[in-house]
């Protein structure tokens, strides 16, 4: 959707109802570990939104990479 940056006029601590939300159901059922991703300004037109899930992408790749770092790390 659009951008949730403190200056912008949608600001995540009054817009971004799904995030602590959902974060904090996955605390009440026992997982303390969350992370999470953020696909912003999607509707900012293609380049801008083309732009943002690449960012996306390198993002999840990196929460994958230091899970997968820390499940080997545990099993060795």
């Amino acid at each position: 959707g659009l951008d949730y940056a403190a200056q912008s006029i949608t600001p995540a601590q009054r817009f971004d109802f799904q995030k602590p939300y959902v974060e904090a159901w996955l605390r009440f059922i026992g997982i303390e570990d969350v992370r999470s991703l953020i696909i912003q300004k999607t509707l900012f037109g293609p380049d801008i939104d083309h732009a943002a899930r690449q960012d996306a992408r390198e993002a999840a790749l990196r929460l994958a990479e230091d899970l997968l770092s820390r499940t080997t790390e545990a099993i060795a």
